[in-house]
């Protein structure tokens, strides 16, 4: 009988890195849920276009971003 099947368990951790994948052969339907924080986000990867409307309130403000220039 061949083998034609490889269970998960069966795999040494981390057996499977980024130099065996193909580029662009990871898209987001493979994340795990949680596994993108801040520390895995590019700088500047957030920015007005990938903001929804009225998503930011007052809450997400940092101290002092707000200052008379930026006053309607």
């Amino acid at each position: 009988m061949a083998l034609t099947q490889i269970k998960a368990a069966g795999l040494a951790s981390d057996l499977i890195d980024e130099t065996k994948l193909a580029d662009n052969s990871i898209d987001s339907e493979h994340y795990n849920d949680g596994s993108i924080d801040h520390a895995h986000l590019a700088n500047d990867a957030v920015d007005g276009d990938n903001i929804a409307d009225d998503s930011i309130d007052s809450e997400h403000y940092v101290d002092g971003s707000v200052d008379h220039a930026h006053l309607a």
